[in-house]
């Protein structure tokens, strides 16, 4: 993002962020931007915000190694420079709104930031048209998505392998088909309880699922 251009389009997509427009998705406005202290950095060396082409990379090393205006983004990490010339990635840090909860919560805010990145990558020259997002809460979400995938993929496994045990055993088809019957019926009752309760369906549930089928076949 070394060119004129590309260094406006930070300062300017720092400032949205950090705007009304955003307002539902980013936490009292909690954004970090090395471009501001970037900014305040260069006024301080009579240096006027875009700088040269040229010169970008230099003077950020130069802002990360000033402890009163690049303390915070060397710790932060939030710069990542290769060598003398090579920038590699840079992060703003943003808190958001309504970060934790079960996939009903997260899935929504996961998809406005798919859609906030995507307008910006898309409005964006090269050099910084690559930009995503990413949290520890996505990272949950995801896992929660595929526990709670597991545990369907796992009733219907069970099901079809209690039956087939059920017949060989009793030698009674009709038999293994009342119990499946049953197990089934014990399943549905308690995922029945936990939507009229409200509760989503989660990772503690789509365990407890797995759980109850293994305990219902042996009750039946």
């Amino acid at each position: 993002p070394s060119t004129q251009i590309n260094q406006l389009r930070l300062k300017t997509v720092c400032d949205n962020l950090k705007s009304d427009e955003y307002a539902n998705l980013v936490l009292d406005r909690n954004v970090h931007c090395f471009v501001d202290n970037f900014v305040e950095y260069l006024t301080s060396i009579n240096l006027t915000y875009p700088v040269t082409d040229s010169h970008f990379v230099s003077h950020l090393k130069n802002f990360l190694n000033d402890d009163t205006y690049g303390a915070e983004d060397r710790n932060l990490d939030s710069i990542g420079i290769e060598g003398d010339s090579t920038l590699r990635y840079i992060f703003f840090r943003v808190i958001g709104k309504g970060d934790r909860g079960p996939k009903s919560v997260l899935h929504p805010r996961w998809e406005r930031w798919e859609t906030v990145l995507k307008n910006f990558n898309e409005g964006s020259m090269e050099g910084l048209n690559k930009a995503f997002h990413t949290s520890r809460w996505w990272s949950w979400y995801m896992t929660e998505e595929t526990l709670v995938r597991n545990a369907i993929q796992g009733m219907l496994i069970a099901a079809a392998i209690s039956f087939l045990i059920l017949a060989v055993t009793t030698h009674n088809i009709i038999l293994a088909l009342y119990a499946i019957i049953c197990i089934i019926g014990i399943v549905t009752s308690v995922m029945a309880i936990v939507a009229f309760h409200g509760w989503d369906f989660g990772t503690a549930e789509s365990i407890a699922v797995v759980i109850l089928i293994g305990f219902s076949v042996d009750y039946v």
